[in-house]
């Protein structure tokens, strides 16, 4: 097989894969320890983040500022020379894992399970019993709420689903007789 057979089977660049053939196996990746134009710039980036009430930085906030903003500040204020790559390299470095953002419902087929469990992070966040006489749970805790070390704020609902929320009526739970449902049941049959 060629080269470039083997980088597209493998999904990787022609120019990676020749470089790494070329090398030992054991030795360490070269490109990792060549220095930076972000080198000796931490402090000053951390310190426009903190300014400008960056998520990652301060904690209980939920703004996430853009590199751009950030590159914009470092050579207005600070006299940086360096592209707006490498500053958006250095945040996705050094702010590798973003908080999780959603909170991911898993639910099993009715009668299975004695709850509705709410997950986020493997973990779990909210607990709802089935057989219960509410029939939607609207906790403002799974879309409202500040942000936390492992959890970014929930995008708040707009205007416009807190009307609708509002205009919800409340719900009793349906109780009738079993004819009832069997008629029901037949009807739609035909």
């Amino acid at each position: 097989m060629s080269v470039r057979q083997i980088a597209s089977h493998l999904g990787v660049d022609e120019s990676t894969l020749r470089y790494r053939l070329g090398r030992p196996l054991d030795a360490p990746d070269g490109r990792q320890e060549r220095a930076s134009v972000m080198d000796g710039w931490e402090g000053m980036v951390h310190r426009v983040l903190t300014r400008l009430g960056e998520a990652r930085v301060t904690p209980g906030t939920v703004r996430r500022i853009r590199a751009q903003l950030v590159h914009d500040i470092l050579v207005r204020e600070y006299g940086f020379h360096g592209s707006y790559q490498a500053v958006r390299r250095y945040l996705q470095r050094t702010f590798r894992q973003a908080p999780m953002q959603a909170i991911h419902r898993v639910e099993t087929p009715g009668g299975t399970a004695q709850a509705v469990v709410l997950l986020a992070d493997g973990a779990d966040s909210a607990r709802h019993p089935r057989r219960t006489t509410r029939r939607l749970v609207l906790d403002p805790t799974h879309y409202e709420g500040p942000s936390t070390d492992t959890g970014r704020a929930p995008v708040p609902l707009g205007v416009r689903a807190r009307l609708q929320l509002a205009a919800l009526p409340e719900t009793r739970p349906i109780a009738r007789p079993l004819h009832e449902y069997i008629t029901l049941f037949e009807g739609g049959c035909r």
